[in-house]
C-alpha cells in the first residue's frame, strides 16, 4: 500500500476543519524525511506495478492556494519532497469564492507561481474549472469542467496535464468515463482506500481511482504517523473513519452553493 497525503490549506488559523498549521507540516515532513521516506509523482504509480515502492509517499493538496507557495513549498524542498497540486482553473489567482467561508476569502496560486513551481518539479493537476458536485450537474457540465480545465492548465503551463482530482471526492461511472475521455492517466478522491501500483488501464474499474488519506488541524503527529503506515491496524481504520467524517463536512459547500441566490462563480 502506498501512503497518498491529502492537503488544503496550511495556515496561521482558519475556520475550517481542512488546514494544518506550518508548524504541524514541518513536524510530519521532518518525521517523513528522518524515516526514510521519499516523494514519488503519481506518474511512477503507473510503471512501478511490478515492484513495490518502499519508503515512497504521495503528497497532495487540494485546491491550489496561495498559502502553498508560501508556507508549504519552502519546507517541501527543505526536505527535497516534492508534491502534485491540483487546482481550480476558473479561481487561479483569483479568491475563493467558490467556497463557504467564515472570516476573510484566501486567494489562490497565481500562473507565475504554477510555472514556477512546474519548474521547480512539482505536478499540477486538475481540480474541475469551478469546484462542483460533478454527480450533481448535468452531463454537459461535466465534459465543461472535465475537459476546458485540462486544456487551460495545458495552454498555461506548456505541458500536458494527467491527473485529475474530484472535487468533494464525488464521482460515478459516468465521470470516471469522461476523465478518461478527457485523456487523464489517473484519478483522485478525497478518501482513504488501498492503493496498490497499477497499470494504465482506461476502463471504468474502481481500482483505477486512488484513495488518499486526509491530513487536517486535529491531527496529532501521532495520528499523522498511524496514516502513513503501510499495514492497516485498528488505529488506522479509526484514521480512515475520521478522514471520512471531516470529508462528509464538504457537501455543505455544495448544498450552500445551490441554494444561495447571491452566490458568485467565476465562469
Amino acid at each position: 500500500m502506498i501512503p497518498i497525503l491529502l492537503y488544503h490549506k496550511i495556515a496561521n488559523f482558519d475556520f475550517g476543519g481542512t488546514w494544518v498549521t506550518p508548524h504541524q507540516f514541518e513536524n510530519q515532513m521532518q518525521y517523513l524525511y528522518q524515516n526514510g521516506y521519499t516523494t514519488i509523482q503519481p506518474d511512477e504509480l503507473l510503471t512501478s506495478h511490478s515492484s513495490p515502492l518502499t519508503s515512497s509517499i504521495l503528497i497532495t493538496f487540494d485546491d491550489g492556494y496561495e498559502s502553498f507557495y508560501d508556507k508549504a513549498l519552502p519546507i517541501l524542498l527543505k526536505y527535497g519532497f516534492r508534491a502534485i497540486i491540483f487546482v481550480i482553473t476558473n479561481y487561479i489567482g483569483k479568491e475563493n469564492l467558490w467556497d463557504v467561508n467564515i472570516g476573510k476569502k484566501v486567494r489562490h496560486l497565481d500562473w507565475s507561481k504554477l510555472r514556477k513551481l512546474k519548474d521547480y518539479g512539482f505536478i499540477i493537476g486538475s481540480h474541475t474549472m469551478t469546484h462542483p458536485d460533478l454527480t450533481k450537474i448535468k452531463l454537459n457540465q461535466i465534459k465543461k469542467e472535465i475537459f476546458n480545465s485540462k486544456t487551460k492548465l495545458e495552454d498555461g503551463l506548456g505541458e500536458e496535464v494527467n491527473f485529475f482530482s474530484f472535487p468533494f471526492g464525488r464521482h460515478n461511472d459516468t465521470v470516471i468515463k469522461i476523465a478518461y475521455e478527457a485523456g487523464y492517466k489517473l484519478l483522485f478522491i478525497s478518501l482513504p482506500k488501498a492503493n496498490e501500483p497499477l497499470a494504465q488501464n482506461p476502463i471504468v474499474n474502481s481500482q483505477d481511482i486512488l484513495g488518499r488519506m486526509g491530513v487536517y488541524i486535529i491531527d496529532s503527529l501521532t495520528d499523522f504517523k498511524i496514516k502513513v503506515q503501510k499495514r492497516k491496524s485498528i488505529y488506522y481504520t479509526f484514521e480512515t473513519l475520521k478522514s471520512n467524517i471531516i470529508n462528509s463536512f464538504s457537501q455543505g459547500t455544495w448544498i450552500w452553493k445551490t441554494l444561495n441566490p447571491f452566490h458568485r462563480v467565476c465562469i
